[in-house]
């Protein structure tokens, strides 16, 4: 009964984040995640909207879990993200890496980004290179 509610929340809040009404689509995210549902997508919708207000800390604490209870890489995508605004490069490295063979072309850019935070410069020419590459195919 509450995972069936919990989806309800989530779905008005994606019709409302669809419609660029964002803070009745964080109200209603916000229901979603409170019922502590087994699926990631609240989680993930809320985490996004987060990050994307600057709000880093929190965006990642719901992007961590999401990725207990959903493989989307989407969630390590942005966890990565959020981890390199919060210059913790070692994670959001990782986290890309884990999504890097998705074939998203700015997973590549954005590894070599984390690895130029890192000191890695080597690596990380070798890498943007890599991403120039593929991109002249």
């Amino acid at each position: 009964m509450l995972e069936r509610l919990a989806r309800k929340h989530y779905d008005r809040g994606r019709q409302f984040e669809l419609q660029d009404r964002f803070e009745e689509a964080i109200d209603a995210y916000r229901r979603a995640v409170a019922l502590d549902p087994p699926f990631y997508e609240p989680f993930l919708a809320l985490g996004r909207i987060e990050a994307s207000r600057g709000r880093f800390e929190k965006a990642l604490e719901l992007l961590d879990r999401a990725d207990q209870s959903g493989d989307d890489p989407e969630i390590r995508h942005w966890r990565g993200y959020v981890h390199g605004r919060l210059a913790s490069y070692d994670e959001a490295l990782s986290d890309y890496r884990s999504v890097e063979d998705m074939g998203d072309p700015h997973v590549q850019v954005n590894i070599g980004r984390m690895l130029l935070a890192l000191g890695r410069y080597d690596e990380a020419e070798t890498v943007l290179s890599q991403s120039e590459d593929e991109k002249g195919k």
